[in-house]
């Protein structure tokens, strides 16, 4: 696959459909949030007095964690496809590689922010983020 190289309009024009994918993404971030600790509860129970059921209820939550993993992924790997580097999905935080001055660098955005105002160096990170 070709690396993708964005100009700052391309990538501007992908954020909609970026905050769709991060705003799908939402409700599997909760329900793992709440499968993992229901898997907690399971295990602190299993450690007791060997309640009965209990490990079905474990299995059952971690089939349906590692589903809800498996979507995340799907969605992240979508993003991924398009050329655009998922940093932190909690964060809604990507990356698109861009050129700036005849330097590769990377167009810096957040979920939560109007526009892509930021962009770092490819040896950089979002704490050296700079104004467009």
């Amino acid at each position: 696959m070709n690396k993708s190289i964005f100009t700052l309009e391309e990538a501007s024009g992908l954020l909609p459909w970026l905050e769709s994918k991060f705003q799908e993404l939402d409700p599997v971030k909760e329900e793992q949030s709440r499968l993992q600790a229901e898997l907690s509860s399971l295990f602190r129970q299993s450690r007791g007095n060997g309640k009965a059921g209990v490990e079905t209820g474990i299995s059952k939550a971690q089939k349906a964690l590692d589903a809800a993993r498996s979507r995340e992924s799907e969605a992240v790997q979508e993003i991924s496809d398009r050329g655009i580097i998922v940093r932190d999905v909690n964060m809604g935080l990507v990356d698109f590689p861009a050129v700036r001055q005849d330097q590769e660098v990377f167009l810096c955005w957040v979920r939560g922010e109007d526009a892509i105002q930021y962009w770092h160096g490819t040896n950089e990170g979002y704490a050296s983020r700079k104004a467009l």
